[in-house]
């Protein structure tokens, strides 16, 4: 199992100054080894066979019709009893993987929602910079048409694609041309 070492928790500082929390070690998960089951199932499988065997050989009639109905309840609190057995052990042999599979899934869901907290951020932010780019972008197509007594064109008609990777030189040049193209 996983033990999580050296977690710094977000914490606040005197100066209010935020912590990144910090994991200093590898993600690690290994089996410490496979549990022995202590079971004499194999010698419950021979009987089983051999039982199976002398069912198949032996015939039942009017007489031994009472000892078949007892036989057969007694076959079937047997089968029955292997079976709890088998459900036993598996339950108890699953109970570790279980419990590391819920922690990791946990682990994995706490962490995906810390990465979509990011993603939001960041596209908030980058959508604000897109928006005030575009308004200085916007600003500068009416002052140029301002500048040369355009009324009739708005700046939706310039199609100019505002991306965050566009330079502001390279956008207004863009208008630049759109407004020339008018004036000509």
């Amino acid at each position: 199992m996983e033990e999580i070492k050296e977690v710094k928790v977000v914490e606040e500082i005197e100066n209010k100054e935020l912590v990144k929390p910090e994991f200093k070690s590898e993600i690690k998960a290994k089996l410490k080894g496979i549990t022995q089951i202590e079971d004499n199932i194999n010698d419950v499988k021979e009987y089983a066979l051999k039982l199976s065997e002398y069912y198949n050989i032996k015939e039942f009639d009017e007489e031994t019709l009472k000892d078949a109905k007892t036989e057969r309840a007694e076959v079937n609190k047997f089968k029955d009893k292997v079976g709890a057995f088998r459900k036993e052990i598996t339950n108890k042999f699953n109970e570790p993987l279980e419990k590391f599979t819920t922690t990791a899934k946990e682990t994995e869901k706490i962490l995906k929602e810390t990465y979509d907290t990011i993603n939001s951020q960041i596209k908030a932010y980058e959508d604000k910079q897109k928006k005030e780019k575009e308004e200085e972008v916007k600003s500068y197509f009416n002052e140029l048409c301002e500048a040369e007594e355009i009324d009739f064109v708005n700046y939706e008609q310039s199609n100019i694609n505002v991306t965050l990777s566009a330079t502001m030189k390279s956008l207004k040049e863009q208008a630049k041309k759109f407004v020339d193209k008018i004036v000509d």
